[in-house]
Formats: C-alpha cells, structure tokens, sequence
C-alpha cells in the first residue's frame, strides 16, 4: 500500500541538473528539460529523479521564519528537524490551473502558513538547492525563494510547523548545527 495515495509530483531526469552545484545563486530560474510528473513512491527512492521542491523563505520586518518539523508531515526523514525552508511539492493540478511552479508555490504557502498572495509584498527566486548528501537530498531539487510578507500578514501555522517564529540572521547562526542540511545551506549564504 503506497503512502501517498498514487501523488504524481514534477521531477527532473538527475543527469539533467547533475552540473549544478550544492547551492547556486541565480539571478533568473533556468529553463529545464526533461520535467516529467512522476509516481511520487516511485520519486522518493528512484535514483533516476530529482523532485523539484519550492523551498521558501518567509521574511518579514528584516526576520526569517524558522520552526522545527513536526513528527506530522510526511517526510519523516525531516522531523524534529529545524527548518528555514516551506514549501513542498509540485503537483499536475498546479499545471492544470495555468500557474505552473508559481501556483505550486503560493498554493504551498496557503497550505503550510495560511498566506495568500495578497500579504506577499516580494517573491524573489535566490537559487536552488542540489545536495547529494541526505537521503533527501538525493531525491529532491530546491528552488529557493525568498518570500517577503507585508506588516499585516497573519501566519496559521499546520500542525507540522512547530515552534514557529520570526528571528534574526544572528539567532539562526547561533542554533545552525539543529537545522536541516538544505537550511544550513542557505544559512551560510545569508
């Protein structure tokens, strides 16, 4: 019995992003080949894919959203895990809808954080994520955003979000060693 219930997600054929490194700055996204939605049971351990993944940071008032995953997600590879990164992934409907990777993400932000587009004042892409290391980092291709919300927005949190808050780039270097690999990552760019 599948856990995702037949989930198709957008992946990518690895040899296709197999050239980009651990974290690459970008000022525009790339244009890829050989997007395919896949069986996501397959995706999660198939190494023939990468699953593309919205990866956003949320900043507001000059702070970053960070919050520890809870045990109620459905990567268990992530939980308990502290993170800087909301997002997740790519689905037909988002296509079918007419907006692509962008809808996918705004759909991802209202799921996880209860934002629409209307509090958004900036989405910015920084760049992706391909690390080889985890074990879903060899599945997975980040592409990182970062969100800026206006005063007025008001985060709902998912039960998976735990611990959530607004802190500064300092807070985040002082606590590195307790986030994820792919926070980590950006940490260090930040």
């Amino acid at each position: 019995m599948s856990n995702y219930n037949g989930e198709k997600v957008l992946t990518i054929l690895r040899k296709s992003v197999s050239l980009i490194p651990a974290f690459v700055h970008k000022g525009a996204e790339m244009t890829f080949d050989n997007l395919i939605f896949t069986d996501r049971e397959i995706a999660e351990e198939s190494p023939e894919f990468k699953q593309l993944i919205p990866y956003c940071l949320i900043s507001q008032n000059s702070k970053i959203l960070a919050y520890t995953r809870g045990k109620i997600g459905q990567e268990a590879r992530l939980h308990a895990k502290k993170s800087i990164g909301v997002g997740g992934h790519i689905n037909p409907c988002d296509f079918e809808a007419g907006d692509g990777i962008r809808g996918a993400t705004l759909r991802e932000l209202k799921e996880e954080i209860g934002i629409s587009e209307e509090n958004i004042a900036e989405i910015k892409f920084l760049g992706y994520v391909n690390e080889e290391e985890s074990e879903v980092g060899k599945v997975h291709l980040g592409l990182v955003y970062r969100i800026t919300l206006d005063d007025s927005a008001v985060l709902n949190f998912e039960d998976c979000l735990l611990n959530a808050e607004f802190v500064s780039k300092e807070n985040l270097l002082e606590n590195y060693s307790g986030f994820e690999t792919w926070s980590q990552m950006i940490i260090n760019d930040l």
